[in-house]
């Protein structure tokens, strides 16, 4: 380009290969574009100081070709406007009214580049486009003034640099693109096709053969831009892009053999000498030209003539700006561009996007880091659509429940009908699609004396027909008719006494065992319609001949456990399979005062399937969902204006299977090896001490090489959190401690020499605490409002007494978070237990912080739990990496070697006095799967004494005597994934729904807050099934 030639750089290649890497990179490695620019204005510097009389001035513009159209990304206002590609006799194919600006260093241009990717994202918010499936041209006009002091002329030589970033060449079938992305896939290939048969046409021509065949540019805009750039005045690299990848061996083969084809074209570059007089020149006679045709042409060619003469005019007026008037133009085009994004409440600034604080957003991540968090999407201050859907079909319900009272209070039936939300049994399926909100209206009938029903809103549409043929029988026939009164009577489609079964729940269970050639029994947890878990089905599915075994039904509630029965529908079934409960004893043995009961199936079927693909797909992804129904009984009625004592204790022993759900204990255990005589590393004796809180005193012997063997192992039956530890990553020891055992009461330890620690648990208690104090002011706001109503309905005094309820039970569990009684089950208990040899009494806890998101997706950079959990007086400093020298295959186990000397600890490397205790921490790095994939660090303290060689006599009385050797030392952690989920629902599931489902209220702001409050609440069926999904894939495992 300095030497006056033109110059193009483009990148060519499949989807994923590496083009916008290679042209644009990231902000730690450059890619070409930055780095050409970068040097080009050093190399205009250097120049400039060297020669005498010469001056540069660049100026750049920068489009986008998408579905074959150009768009101008400088454009400050981001308009949609579509530019036209012309071809002039004398400039060649060029962009209409495309914004040529001047900069004055790299920093212009880098600027440029950045906020025109930026508002040309901005912009395809609107237009739905993304800047992956468009290409891009990146223009660099370089302007070299020569001139000769001593007579005073001056020449110019300009360069034209063409930096192209292409999109990627796809296979419609490979990316499953359908709609508008089928369409963008397809208008890429043509252009990149036809790049491909110009690219051959030339090859051709280059190497001799056909040199008249036609060379088809015109067929897309990318190649009629890049007609200079292909076989013209241009000198250009390509730069082919390949994947490594298998699968794209036929795309790779492709790139390869149009790269070599490219190597035979042959260009005609010639330098630039002032071409910019000799082009003003040539315009200004084609203007005079076309005057001169323009006055002798016909009236019907006259409109074309004219078109060209302002054509070359416009251009005239463009070559003839002078440098000052360029500059300012930039400059302007910069300020509307910023005034243009302020208008949206948008800023660029150094880091990225930014957007005022007030207004929602979405916003787009992408691994490549040109992409990535550029597309801003505001949100709309409305409802959702889906949140609209629901609230229409509110307005529906309340009108046919309106209906259905007046009727009933006229005929004197004394039934009211209220509009509530419920979780239709469809959509507590594992494998229902995750398009559409969880819950639909329904109507809640109730009778005075006869309890509840619940009815779906197609119910209540059948019977409003027979209730307005009999309200209108009733409005014809005269009252003394008594054949007719005593019709009006038992005709009663209000109501029905005899109620058919009702769901109590769904339970899915995953099918993914089956793959893996297992036995699995679990217990899968009832989903009911409110979206909460109360009651759990003991399944068992084996894989030989594809058997599926319901065991029981636990935790049913009372009032609906009348003729309990289940069904399911499997792979290809068309007929739903029912599973009656077995008739024993053991049903009826629960008292009725119990509010929950167990009912058997124990059912065995065997079902037959043919594989399929289809098949084994819905075995990785899909679940059995089973469906658990039960008939209702009539409850015996309390008084509403009293609190129920017994559902404050039923929902205080809730409280220990909540934390249950999120909680599992963990063992580390750590012993020392030496090398024994045979050449064998052996575990060293370990010696129980009452001083020693640390589990025992390993015995080490002076000199001797060692080794540290480290063992991960998950508690049985402690918490029903999905825990699996995959590896330990990395294991060091450090943080010496040495200490004078006490001789005395009076004498003072610094610290408790062992692994107890309670900076997790303290964080968990403070977080848990802050949480209750939220829910304990939202009970309080509801309850003020209720009490303060003049007028209570019977919905009021039952809501009233719910509240009540509420918080009655958050006192109960604050006190449990302040004093949590022995064997409650809550982190920070006081230990029910008698550890077994080796084992520490105390049970420090590690709290993980996790949130929804952190269950579902793989994190980019893995979360380490444990990391600030330092044991009392420990320095995180002062420790060393241990070498891993040997992996168990099937168990997490790992020995590194240890040298002691490394310490600087003399009492680690000589014999010491007996009541002399050296105390290391031995800090283990583990790798988790399950219930996130992140890391955990687990410390243990342990006690060391170093003693001298034994003698032949100690040896053997050694070996004669009984005692029982311990197999190390080691801690159980109490592992805390988060806060239970039911513990941030501040209302009663059935009252919030009422109060969404009420769209009547005048304030209708308050009733679109109990609609998003509710559907909140009931997002918690996701978390559920996401964890009882990990919770099998454990018990599989």
């Amino acid at each position: 380009a300095f030497m006056g030639y033109n110059a193009c750089i483009f990148a060519y290649g499949q989807t994923g290969s590496g083009k916008s890497y290679t042209m644009m990179g990231s902000s730690d490695q450059p890619g070409l574009i930055p780095r050409l620019c970068s040097s080009l204005f050093s190399r205009t510097e250097q120049e400039e100081e060297e020669g005498e009389g010469e001056s540069f001035t660049v100026e750049v513009s920068y489009m986008e070709i998408y579905n074959e159209r150009v768009r101008d990304l400088l454009d400050p206002k981001g308009s949609r406007q579509t530019l036209r590609v012309r071809e002039h006799t004398v400039l060649g194919p060029y962009v209409d009214g495309l914004s040529r600006l001047a900069v004055a260093s790299y920093k212009d241009i880098e600027s440029l580049m950045s906020e025109g990717n930026k508002s040309r994202t901005v912009a395809a918010t609107n237009m739905n486009e993304e800047s992956s499936r468009s290409h891009a041209v990146f223009n660099i006009i370089l302007t070299h003034t020569l001139k000769d002091l001593h007579t005073g002329t001056s020449g110019e030589k300009v360069s034209k640099l063409s930096l192209v970033d292409l999109a990627g060449s796809e296979r419609a079938t490979k990316t499953g693109a359908a709609g508008e992305r089928l369409k963008e896939g397809s208008n890429i290939n043509k252009s990149l096709s036809t790049l491909g048969l110009v690219i051959s046409a030339l090859a051709d021509q280059g190497a001799g053969k056909n040199r008249n065949k036609f060379v088809p540019y015109r067929d897309s805009v990318l190649t009629w831009l890049l007609k200079d750039s292909l076989g013209g005045n241009s000198r250009t690299a390509m730069v082919a892009t390949i994947s490594p990848s298998a699968d794209n061996y036929d795309e790779t083969l492709s790139t390869l053999r149009y790269a070599d084809r490219a190597k035979n074209i042959v260009n005609h570059a010639v330098v630039n000498e002032d071409p910019n007089a000799r082009i003003i020149r040539e315009l200004r006679e084609e203007v005079e030209k076309l005057k001169e045709q323009l006055t002798e042409a016909e009236s019907l060619k006259a409109p074309e003539l004219k078109e060209r003469l302002e054509e070359s005019e416009k251009l005239i007026q463009e070559m003839t700006v002078t440098w000052e008037d360029k500059l300012r133009k930039t400059e302007a085009v910069a300020q509307e561009r910023q005034r243009q994004l302020e208008r949206l409440g948008i800023s660029l600034q150094s880091s990225g996007i930014r957007v005022v604080d007030h207004r929602c957003f979405l916003v787009n991540l992408n691994a490549d880091p040109a992409l990535n968090e550029l597309l801003v999407y505001y949100l709309k201050a409305m409802m959702t659509r889906s949140l609209r859907r629901l609230r229409e079909q509110i307005v529906r319900a309340n009108l046919l429940t309106q209906e259905a009272g007046f009727i009933a209070e006229e005929l004197n039936k004394r039934t009211e009908y209220v509009v509530t939300l419920q979780i239709p049994a469809a959509k507590l399926d594992a494998n229902r699609k995750r398009d559409s909100v969880l819950s639909e209206p329904a109507v809640q009938v109730r009778r005075k004396g006869k309890g509840k029903q619940i009815w779906a809103l197609e119910k209540l549409e059948n019977r409003l027909v027979d209730m307005r043929e009999l309200y209108q029988e009733w409005k014809d026939y005269d009252d003394d008719n008594p054949v007719m009164r005593s019709y009006f009577k038992r005709a009663d489609p209000f109501f029905d006494e005899q109620e058919n079964h009702s769901l109590i729940g769904v339970a899915n269970v995953f099918l993914f065992c089956l793959c893996s050639d297992v036995k699995l029994q679990y217990a899968v947890p009832i989903i009911n319609q409110k979206g909460e878990t109360g009651a759990g089905a003991h399944y068992c599915l084996h894989v030989s001949v594809l058997q599926v075994k319901i065991l029981q039904a636990t935790g049913l509630p009372r009032h609906l456990s009348n003729f309990v029965f289940c069904q399911y529908h499997f792979w290809g079934q068309d007929q739903a399979i029912f599973i009656a409960p077995e008739m024993s004893t053991s049903n009826s043995s629960s008292t009725s005062k119990d509010p929950q009961c167990t009912v058997v199936f124990d059912s065995t079927k065997e079902l037959s399937v043919p594989l399929s693909e289809d098949f084994v797909e819905f075995l990785w992804e899909g679940a059995l969902a089973v469906e658990v129904f039960g008939h209702k009984q009539v409850n015996q009625r309390r008084n509403l204006a009293l609190w129920d004592l017994g559902v404050i204790q039923d929902k205080t022993r809730s409280l220990r299977e909540r934390w249950s759900e999120v909680t599992r204990r963990l063992e580390l255990w750590v012993q020392l090896m030496e090398l024994n005589e045979a050449g064998d590393f052996t575990p060293v004796e370990v010696v129980p001490a009452k001083d020693v809180r640390s589990g025992g005193v390993f015995q080490l012997r002076q000199g001797q090489s060692r080794r540290v063997q480290v063992e991960v192992r998950s508690v049985p039956d402690s918490g029903t959190m999905p825990l699996i530890v995959t590896s330990i990553l990395s294991v060091s020891i450090g943080d010496v401690k040495v200490q004078q055992t006490p001789v005395s009461k009076g004498s003072d330890v610094q610290w408790e020499m062992d692994s107890y620690q309670e900076v997790d648990l303290d964080r968990l208690r403070a977080q848990w605490l802050q949480t209750l104090t939220q829910r304990q002011e939202e009970l309080d706001q509801q309850l003020q409002k209720v009490v303060c109503k003049p007028d209570k309905s019977e919905d009021d005094v039952e809501r009233e007494s719910q509240l009540l309820e509420g918080r009655l039970t958050l006192t109960e569990e604050r006190n449990a978070v302040l004093v949590p009684s022995a064997g409650s089950g809550i982190p920070g208990a006081p230990v029910e237990r008698v550890p077994v040899p080796g084992m520490e009494t105390h049970i420090p806890v590690l709290f993980l912080d996790l949130s929804a998101d952190d269950f579902q997706s793989r994190l980019s950079a893995p979360l380490v739990g444990g990391l600030d959990a330092l044991l009392s007086g420990e320095d995180e400093q002062d420790f060393c990496d241990l070498h891993v020298v040997k992996h168990c295959a099937h168990e997490v186990k790992v020995e590194a070697s240890w040298d002691s000397t490394v310490h600087g600890c003399p009492q680690l490397t000589r014999v010491g006095p007996p009541d002399l205790r050296v105390y290391l921490t031995v800090r283990v790095l583990v790798q988790l799967s399950h219930p996130a994939h992140m890391q955990l660090v687990l410390r243990k303290r342990i006690c060391v004494s170093v003693t001298g060689r034994q003698g032949f006599a100690q040896s053997l009385l050694k070996r004669m005597s009984h005692r029982s050797s311990i197999p190390g030392c080691g801690v159980t952690f109490e592992i805390v994934s988060n806060i239970p989920g039911d513990i941030y629902g501040p209302e009663d599931r059935d009252m919030l729904a009422k109060l969404a489902a009420n769209a009547d209220d005048d304030q209708s702001a308050d009733s679109e807050a109990a609609i998003e409050k509710y559907l909140r609440s009931i997002l918690a069926v996701e978390n559920i099934l996401t964890l009882d999904k990990l919770r099998q894939v454990s018990s599989d495992r």
